[in-house]
């Protein structure tokens, strides 16, 4: 359990991400050739939801978005307060959510349920789906406020 708990540790993402992408890529999607390799499969299951924000309906992804958003505020408020820098995408003065979801979206959160669907087809068809729409929201979300979009994703499972 607590290796599980672990494993949602963001700064260890594109580490996971490999590992999973490698057993996926020798094992397939057959369920009988991932015995002995359940831990990685649920532990990388278990990450992807605690990022599955953004695979929610839209005025669910919303919401949380705007509450992790203040959260991050409130850590940009608190470093500000201290003297300290203030952490990437805390600055409630220059941060942008549109822009913040986009980014999130395309290097972390589309690769990761796409390559996820590549294990479990029923994510592709559900979540991938609903992670695009999303992702398209916050691209016209960002358009009508004038900020540039995030570079197009040059990594995870469908770029070239």
């Amino acid at each position: 359990m607590i290796l599980a708990v672990l494993g949602t540790d963001m700064s260890k993402h594109f580490d996971k991400f490999k590992e999973f992408k490698d057993e996926v890529e020798a094992k397939g999607n057959a369920r009988g050739k991932w015995e002995g390799s359940s831990d990685l499969a649920l532990n990388y299951i278990l990450h992807s939801c605690d990022i599955s924000n953004p695979a929610k309906p839209l005025p669910q992804a919303t919401a949380w978005a705007g509450r992790v958003m203040e959260e991050f505020f409130q850590q940009g408020d608190l470093e500000k307060e201290l003297g300290l820098p203030i952490s990437p995408q805390c600055d409630r003065r220059e941060a942008s959510m549109p822009k913040s979801q986009i980014g999130f979206i395309k290097f972390i959160v589309l690769p990761t349920f796409e390559l996820l669907g590549q294990l479990l087809p029923n994510v592709s068809t559900i979540c991938v789906s609903q992670i695009k729409g999303n992702l398209q929201h916050w691209e016209e979300a960002a358009a009508a406020a004038g900020s540039p979009l995030p570079p197009t994703r040059s990594v995870g499972p469908s770029a070239p």
